[in-house]
C-alpha cells in the first residue's frame, strides 16, 4: 500500500485529503477529512469523515460515505499538535474496500471460429462459457489462467495473451467476482470434453449468444477484434443483469 496525506489548519479545523493506493488490488482511494481539534489529549474531539471515491482498475465508484465518531487526540500531531490519530483515515478506508474473488477466462479463437464449452455442472450450468476457474493461492492469474483451460478442454495454450477485466456484482453475494479474460490463438492438443465441459466450435457469426451469459454479447465483439476493455456487470437472481458500464483501456495489465 502507497499513501500520500496532506493537512491543513483553517478556521478553528482540521482538514486531510490524499490518495491510498492499494497496487495488488488494482485500487486507489481519494478522500477527504474534516475534524475539530481535542481541546487536549482526554477530551474527545467530534470528526466528520468524507471519504470521496474508490477508483479500480481505471473505474471510478463514488461511494460519499459520511460518518460521525468520537476519537481521542492520540499520537498524531497536526500544526499545534491537537489532530487526532491518523490510523483513522485507514480504518475507514479498510472498511470500504470490498471483498473480492480472482478467477480467470480464456476464449480460444482460431481460423475464423471461437472455442466455447457447455457447462455440465455447478454454477453456469447450461450456459456456453470460455474456460476458466478460480486462482488458486500460490499461483499467478495467468497461471491460473493455463491450468483451467487444460482440465476443462484437454488444450494447452502457447500465445495467451490478457485482454480484458471484468467485475461482476451479484446481489445476493457480497463478494466480487474479477474475472481476467485470456485471448488464445495458438494451442496444442485437440479439445474433448470433460468432466466440467463439454467444448464445441463455433463461426464468430454464430456464437450461441441465447445460451450465454447475458454480459457476453457486450464485450465478446471487443475481444475478437482486438481491443483491451474492463467493465462492471450487475446482476439481480444470478443470472438477470440490470446494468453495466464497459469501456475500452490501453493496457490491462
Amino acid at each position: 500500500m502507497r499513501s500520500f496525506i496532506k493537512t491543513f489548519q483553517t478556521h478553528g479545523f482540521y482538514l486531510a485529503v490524499g490518495l491510498w493506493k492499494y497496487p495488488q488490488a488494482h485500487c486507489t482511494v481519494s478522500f477527504r477529512i474534516c475534524w475539530t481539534p481535542a481541546r487536549n489529549s482526554r477530551s474527545p474531539s467530534s470528526s466528520f469523515v468524507w471519504i470521496g471515491a474508490i477508483e479500480r482498475d481505471g473505474i471510478k465508484r463514488l461511494v460519499a460515505k459520511s460518518e460521525r465518531f468520537l476519537c481521542t487526540g492520540q499520537t498524531m500531531a497536526i500544526g499545534s499538535g491537537e489532530g487526532t490519530n491518523q490510523e483513522l483515515v485507514s480504518t475507514n478506508l479498510e472498511e470500504t474496500l470490498p471483498a473480492r474473488k480472482l478467477l480467470t477466462l480464456v476464449i480460444i479463437h482460431h481460423e475464423e471460429k471461437v472455442l466455447l464449452g457447455m457447462k455440465k455442472r455447478g454454477f453456469g450450468k447450461g450456459y456456453y462459457n470460455g474456460f476458466g476457474g478460480k486462482v488458486e493461492k500460490g499461483e499467478t492469474i495467468e497461471e491460473a489462467a493455463a491450468r483451467e483451460l487444460e482440465e476443462e478442454s484437454g488444450v494447452t495454450a502457447t500465445d495467451m495473451e490478457k485482454r480484458g477485466i471484468l467485475t461482476f456484482h451479484f446481489d445476493n453475494d457480497p463478494v466480487l467476482w474479477e474475472v481476467h479474460v485470456f485471448y488464445v490463438t495458438k494451442f496444442l492438443g485437440d479439445p474433448y470434453e470433460t468432466e466440467e465441459m463439454a467444448p464445441s466450435w463455433f463461426s464468430v457469426a454464430d456464437i450461441p449468444y441465447d445460451t450465454m451469459w447475458a454480459d457476453d454479447p457486450l464485450w465478446y465483439p471487443l475481444l475478437l477484434t482486438g481491443q483491451r476493455f474492463k467493465g462492471d456487470f450487475f446482476f439481480t437472481n444470478t443470472t438477470t443483469l440490470t446494468s453495466h458500464s464497459i469501456g475500452v483501456v490501453e493496457s490491462v495489465s
